[in-house]
């Protein structure tokens, strides 16, 4: 049951986007409560499930996680079926979502945040120009719940985006459909990830195995929006396990969108943010989002919570989050669009010969920086944003 009705904080989404700005504008004595449409924290996963050591640190010792299964190697599959292993010093996790972001809400709770679950927002309360908070209905019951800030962390559909006027529509070729089976085989290598390329495959996009561990793994692939009028990413994915596996179980299957696009041009208006999915900070070269998320999540929590103790909740203040992000992250996200404009426009000869020519390099040669490099030889500027990327600068 909802009890009080007035907080500092409102936050729509409860993915590692909406706990983490939990966590932080509580940590920064904010009064926070977090709207969950789903029945339950963590559930569905919507997906891969993959991280990087380095980015877990930011936030956690990844050695104290719970149900995560580590990785340390990195093949790349050409549509021909050659494959090459990438010489990386980083460390990967596949991670149990559910108990992932299970702990992240737990960790927000122990702060003082209010999460409710099965409660979705449906609308925003608007008086005289500002909004000042959320419709949200419970259990059945609309209750109006009311907030100096709302932090709209409820994904790629963002309602709180679109009721605000921050979120357009996308289009097509913004937004990969992806879906994803998680299977049971003893084919499964426990500590290799695998990423295959094709337009047979995967159009305009990729697909992976990420293995969790004990014989199991996320088996799955994303395509252009483009692509998928033409065939639905399901028959791919048939397709696709059939040629991986001679034998598998499907334990369970996801799908769903993820935008690939360039962060929105606003992030932020009088007494609204986004973040995350919401705000199109996902990566758009790989899809991956979990660390963005958190990364968007802790600024956006920490200058909202200022926001309060300033008593100043304008989109000019509010600015400073965007302003923050765009400094930290906003040029490595602009150039990793780039590379992927370029990359997954590649046609399958172009790269059976890439797979080629790095097989001929020396195995401490094999780097996905020497990847990106022969792939786009004729592309000098892209070159230099791969080796910006890949030397973390």
């Amino acid at each position: 049951m909802i009890k009080e009705i007035d907080y500092d904080i409102i936050i729509v989404g409860g993915g590692p986007a909406g706990t983490t700005s939990a966590y932080y504008s509580a940590l920064n004595g904010a009064k926070v409560i977090l709207f969950e449409r789903h029945l339950c924290i963590g559930n569905p996963v919507r997906c891969a499930e993959g991280v990087s050591r380095r980015g877990l640190e930011e936030f956690f010792n990844p050695d104290e996680l719970q149900g995560i299964n580590r990785v340390n190697k990195l093949q790349i599959f050409a549509p021909s079926g050659a494959f090459v292993t990438i010489k990386t010093d980083e460390v990967g996790y596949i991670i149990n979502r559910k108990v992932f972001d299970f702990n992240l809400a737990k960790r927000a709770s122990e702060k003082g945040v209010k999460i409710i679950t099965r409660a979705n927002v449906i609308d925003l309360i608007n008086r005289n120009g500002k909004i000042e908070g959320v419709k949200v209905v419970h259990l059945g019951k609309e209750y109006d719940i009311y907030g100096k800030i709302i932090i709209g962390a409820d994904g790629i559909e963002s309602r709180v985006g679109k009721l605000s006027g921050l979120r357009k529509s996308f289009k097509l070729d913004e937004i990969d459909s992806c879906v994803q089976a998680t299977i049971y085989s003893k084919e499964i290598d426990n500590d290799i990830c695998r990423v295959y390329f094709g337009h047979d495959i995967a159009p305009g996009g990729y697909a992976w195995i990420f293995p969790r561990g004990d014989n199991t793994a996320n088996a799955g692939l994303g395509i252009s929006g483009v692509a998928s009028k033409k065939q639905a990413p399901v028959d791919y994915l048939r397709k696709f396990l059939e040629r991986s596996f001679s034998e598998y179980s499907v334990l369970a299957i996801i799908g769903g969108g993820v935008p690939c696009a360039k962060v929105l041009k606003e992030l932020v208006i009088d007494n609204v943010i986004l973040v995350g999915d919401a705000a199109h900070q996902t990566n758009p070269l790989t899809g991956g989002g979990i660390i963005n998320a958190m990364r968007a999540g802790k600024i956006a929590g920490e200058i909202a919570a200022t926001a309060i103790k300033e008593n100043d909740c304008s989109e000019k203040f509010l600015r400073k989050y965007e302003t923050e992000w765009k400094k930290l992250y906003g040029n490595r996200h602009s150039a990793l669009y780039r590379l992927k404009k370029s990359v997954y426009s590649i046609s399958d000869d172009v790269l059976n010969r890439i797979a080629y020519s790095m097989n001929r390099l020396s195995e401490e040669e094999r780097t996905l920086a020497n990847t990106f490099k022969i792939a786009l030889k004729e592309k000098p500027k892209l070159v230099l944003d791969a080796l910006k990327i890949f030397s973390g600068v």
